[in-house]
């Protein structure tokens, strides 16, 4: 599965369960000048109206978790905007190109919420129906629920995902869900969002996956505060009314937490397979998160890391070579994926400068020079589906890029590609 940046991503996923609304007034000064911006969401969409150095602009664009974008248009000027809000602060960006170098220029503006928060749409916990009472166990968070031990469940579907289906990601990691579900990746973090086929505006569904930098117990002390200081940042009063919890998940435990954020609920399955932490994370109203809660567990029960998919053109020996003149540096890398799934990647890199010292008349005193050289070798194992490779260090380290093929002349060049960048690395097969 793609992967997750440790603390940061984690700070990432709570931002998109914030229960807090875009909706609102925030006022505040831009370069010592009065600054507001109204905004106003609904089903997905937000239109609003800013006003800025005494000029006002009509906004309209899409909404995604506590972040909008679109069109900031006045009598002369047609811009863009992006704005996300944390807590009852707001950042709004304007620029006149929607591009990475345009947003580099842009004007940026922190505002504060006028008034209060409004609640998020179905927030409120659901209460009982009279008319149809639960002939089984009561509904919604008024009762926990019954503490999972690592004994029961394993990697074998139970009720709800036994004519479920498998979803099964390049890089091997494996869950089974209902086949009403569909699984896309999310942009903003990288990573999976599952979504339920009776989906709500106020739930958020992620799965995501990362080293877990030499961590064993998903319920450690470490962990524990590692989570509870980042929902902290974004919530200081979110406070945590579950976990760590044990739980089965796949061949191995895990543990889930939950913390009750603004109105809503933070809900974390957490577990640590093949030295990788694989979290499963919902979030949204109460009454929507715990309608999901026992499809979640049972999710959580399959996961798994397998072998990904192959492409058979990578398989080889692969050579990138690069020169720095500025410091004479040569410096040769080989990759050698394997048929079997794994790689081994060595690097070779050396340096030599000659130097010399004069006189006031040009005249050679002393001669010299530098040598120097670094080498090193990684193992771990690779997949690729046709348009990504992953590598999976030993140490727990993970990469991922895409890759396009080029002929050029004789020579079979593959090209990498970093997240976000046009710019790629050039490799030789040999």
């Amino acid at each position: 599965m793609p992967p997750l940046g440790s603390a940061s991503a984690i700070a990432i996923l709570v931002a998109l369960s914030a229960q807090t609304s875009v909706t609102g007034t925030f006022e505040g000064r831009y370069i010592n000048e009065p600054a507001k911006v109204v905004l106003q969401e609904a089903q997905g969409k937000v239109t609003g109206t800013a006003n800025f150095f005494g000029f006002n602009y009509k906004l309209s664009g899409t909404k995604s978790g506590t972040s909008a974008k679109g069109s900031m248009i006045s009598a002369d000027e047609n811009l863009v905007f992006r704005a996300s809000v944390k807590g009852d602060q707001l950042t709004f960006e304007y620029t006149d190109e929607d591009s990475a170098s345009g947003w580099s220029d842009a004007d940026k503006a922190t505002l504060s919420r006028v008034g209060k928060a409004p609640a998020s749409s179905g927030a409120a916990p659901s209460k009982p129906n009279a008319s149809k009472p639960s002939a089984s166990k009561p509904t919604g968070p008024s009762k926990p629920p019954k503490k999972q031990t690592g004994s029961t469940g394993g990697s074998k579907p139970i009720s709800l995902l036994a004519n479920g289906k498998e979803h099964v990601h390049p890089s091997g990691g494996r869950f089974r869900l209902p086949k009403s579900w569909k699984v896309v990746n999310n942009e903003q973090t990288g990573g999976l969002e599952l979504i339920p086929d009776s989906k709500r505006d106020s739930l958020k569904i992620l799965m995501m996956s990362d080293s877990a930098q030499g961590e064993t117990n998903p319920a450690s002390a470490e962990v524990q505060s590692l989570l509870d200081q980042q929902i902290a940042q974004l919530d200081p009063n979110a406070q945590r009314i579950e976990g760590p919890t044990k739980i089965q998940a796949g061949a191995g435990s895990g543990a889930a937490y939950a913390w009750k954020a603004g109105t809503g609920v933070i809900r974390v399955y957490l577990t640590i397979i093949k030295g990788r932490a694989t979290i499963l994370l919902a979030a949204g109203a109460t009454n929507s998160v715990s309608a999901h809660e026992k499809t979640l567990r049972e999710i959580f029960t399959t996961l798994g890391w397998g072998q990904g998919k192959l492409d058979s053109r990578l398989v080889g020996r692969w050579l990138q070579y690069t020169y720095v003149q500025a410091t004479g540096r040569e410096t040769k890398t080989f990759a050698t994926l394997k048929g079997d799934g794994t790689f081994v990647l060595t690097s070779d890199s050396e340096s030599s400068s000659n130097m010399q010292g004069t006189n006031q008349y040009g005249d050679v005193l002393w001669t010299g020079g530098t040598y120097n050289r670094q080498s090193g070798t990684h193992k771990g194992s690779w997949s690729a589906d046709g348009n990504a490779l992953y590598l999976t260090f030993e140490d727990g380290g993970f990469e991922q890029f895409a890759y396009r093929f080029e002929q050029q002349g004789t020579a079979f060049v593959m090209k990498l590609f970093k997240s976000g960048s046009n710019k790629g690395v050039e490799w030789s097969k040999l």
